[in-house]
């Protein structure tokens, strides 16, 4: 942010140097709290897989994303010209 600011004003454009020092105090410190989500046991992914209902458009991307183990954004993502009944092109 604040290197955007700096070309804003090197541009001539009228910008408020202090922007970012202001916004810091006035919305005071972050606090990230990192929360480790643990993985599926590898054994309990059958049974889940088939508990997935295939009406579910939700459950179907993940049936997808559990067959190519590839990570979530390309399934969220995906678009249909991106599918063929043979081949799944994912980038």
């Amino acid at each position: 942010m604040n290197i955007a600011i700096k070309h804003a004003a090197a541009r001539g454009i009228d910008v408020d140097l202090q922007l970012v020092p202001k916004a810091k105090a006035l919305l005071g410190k972050f606090i990230q709290n990192v929360q480790n989500i643990p993985a599926m046991p590898w054994k309990e992914v059958p049974e889940f897989y088939q508990s997935l209902n295939n009406n579910i458009v939700s459950n179907l991307a993940l049936k997808l994303l559990i067959l190519t183990g590839v990570r979530s954004m390309p399934i969220r993502h995906i678009r249909l010209e991106e599918i063929n009944q043979s081949m799944l092109y994912l980038v």
